[in-house]
């Protein structure tokens, strides 16, 4: 409906984004979901691909620092990606996902915490830190009953670790200071003008693809609004807001229900991350990322289906 309302806005892939959204995520999920119910393969499995597939990107960042050494001074780690900001996405979600592994395989799982950490640190994305940062602390608040000696010991060392880098790296130190000191890098700026943007077509925005069609020159130098909230509200206006704020809900309801709170610290990671960084329709990584997670949120209900 935006997109049959404004097609002088519209981008040549406006359309090709809705439609591949479908079949990108929508049948994916869709083949998920049937061959787990054939028992083609566990919920370990998947676990283990991913983080696999989160690993080898890692590996691409390893040969980046040992071609660049200095690239952890200054530009930030991209590894085969183009962009340090994608990359520490990548290396965000490896993180929470790596969650799961401490009740099964802690040793294995601190050691994972600690590689993408580093990995994600050095990517610069200060969007990765504050969400991985709030992940971690609905990990803690969901468990603080079953918080033991050990973890406390494994936490400390964590903690050490980061320490450990914080002072040992200059442009660490930097980056983390522009972020206690508001630098949203021109975020803010980007985030007013797109607000008066949607006041002028509040209910059915102005397409997908829309916002660099914009009349606005300052907007038209970024990729999009940098903010999920808003990026929902200029393309698809309230109405489409409303959508998706209505499936979040069923979805964080079916993790409440199913009592997956594991889940819960992952989902933080998605919502956190996207008020930065990140289109809520066109970002393949993390929209790749979220398929996965809501077919483990439904998964015991997949194979319920009679």
């Amino acid at each position: 409906m935006s997109n049959l309302l404004n097609p002088e806005f519209l981008d040549k892939k406006s359309w090709h984004t809705i439609f591949s959204f479908i079949f990108r995520y929508g049948l994916i999920l869709i083949i998920l979901a049937y061959f787990y119910r054939l028992d083609f393969f566990k919920k370990k499995d998947i676990i283990v691909v991913t983080l696999f597939s989160f690993f080898f990107l890692l590996l691409t960042g390893v040969y980046q620092i040992i071609q660049e050494p200095n690239i952890v001074m200054g530009e930030g780690i991209k590894g085969t990606l183009n962009n340090r900001n994608a990359f520490g996405l990548m290396m965000g979600m490896g993180f929470v996902t790596s969650f799961y592994l401490l009740n099964y395989k802690r040793n294995l799982g601190l050691v994972l915490l600690l590689l993408f950490s580093f990995f994600m640190i050095f990517s610069f994305s200060r969007s990765s830190w504050v969400a991985s940062s709030f992940s971690f602390i609905i990990l803690l608040a969901l468990n603080y009953k079953n918080i033991k000696i050990s973890h406390i010991v494994y936490f400390s060392f964590f903690m050490i670790f980061l320490a450990l880098l914080y002072f040992s790296f200059d442009s660490f130190q930097h980056r983390f200071e522009q972020l206690l000191n508001g630098n949203s890098s021109n975020r803010t700026t980007i985030w007013l003008y797109t607000i008066e943007f949607i006041k002028e077509k509040i209910f059915f925005g102005y397409g997908l693809n829309s916002f660099k069609n914009l009349p606005n020159d300052f907007l038209n130098q970024f990729p999009d609004p940098h903010n999920s909230i808003l990026e929902i509200l200029l393309y698809t206006g309230l109405f489409g807001l409303i959508s998706c704020v209505f499936t979040i809900f069923v979805v964080l309801k079916k993790i409440y229900d199913s009592k997956n709170f594991i889940l819960f610290p992952i989902a933080t990671y998605f919502i956190v991350v996207t008020q930065f960084d990140f289109g809520a329709y066109g970002s393949k990584e993390l929209l790749s990322f979220l398929t996965i997670f809501v077919f483990f949120v439904y998964a015991d209900s997949f194979r319920k289906t009679v």
